[in-house]
């Protein structure tokens, strides 16, 4: 497995002041206070954008969206990556996802700061970048459950 560090250097949209960016016709905004990511936009787009996800039978309340809790859905995306090979290539397989339908956030995709956990992302306000250095090929995403089934997760972590 190939050690060197590898990065991943994302441009951000300018007119808005949080991290975000589009990729693959889909508007992503970075979260370092989501503890999992949430794609906002509904299932129907959600599986227009990734069609090899898998429904779970899971259901996560999810909280910070101005207007109490909203329930979601949880999907595995078996391989999500941001990137390519001659831009630098950022992968995680069996993502789990969050879905739901509140597209009044005004982004399709809330990417956590958990996905980065085994990485150093740096945020450029004055050159509108999101750099993400990494030591990995691919990542798994492996969630951390409080009993004995996906129902019962507690925690997310990469």
């Amino acid at each position: 497995m190939d050690t060197s560090i590898q990065t991943l250097k994302l441009e951000l949209i300018k007119r808005y002041d949080r991290p975000s960016f589009e990729y693959n016709e889909v508007m992503y905004l970075m979260d370092t206070g989501a503890h999992m990511p949430v794609w906002c936009s509904g299932e129907e787009l959600f599986l227009l954008s990734f069609p090899k996800a898998e429904k779970t039978t899971a259901i996560t309340h999810l909280s910070g969206f101005g207007s109490g809790q909203i329930d979601a859905v949880i999907y595995r995306i078996p391989e999500f990556a941001l990137g390519d090979n001659k831009t630098g290539r950022y992968m995680i397989r069996n993502l789990f996802v969050a879905v739901a339908d509140y597209d009044r956030i005004g982004f399709d995709f809330i990417l956590s700061a958990t996905m980065f956990a085994k990485a150093d992302y740096t945020i450029s306000n004055a050159e509108k970048t999101l750099v993400i250095c990494y030591d990995k090929e691919v990542f798994e995403f492996t969630p951390i459950m409080a009993g004995d089934s996906i129902e019962k997760i507690t925690v997310w972590a990469q």
